[in-house]
């Protein structure tokens, strides 16, 4: 079980059947934020309904 960012807890059967983009990064982590950018045009480019997005997850 995890908490979000938002504060939902998620859970990996939750997740089932999903594809599950995680992105661990920290704000101090210069190349982490500077992929950021590129990371969600990806995210966008290949979005599907069974992806979810998972960048608040940690």
């Amino acid at each position: 079980m995890a908490t979000a960012l938002s504060g939902r807890e998620l859970s990996a059967s939750s997740l089932r059947g999903r594809h599950v983009l995680l992105d661990f990064w920290d704000s101090w982590c210069a190349p982490c934020v500077e992929a950021i950018p590129k990371l969600k045009k990806v995210y966008d480019r290949y979005r599907d309904p069974k992806l979810r997005d998972c960048r608040d997850c940690h």
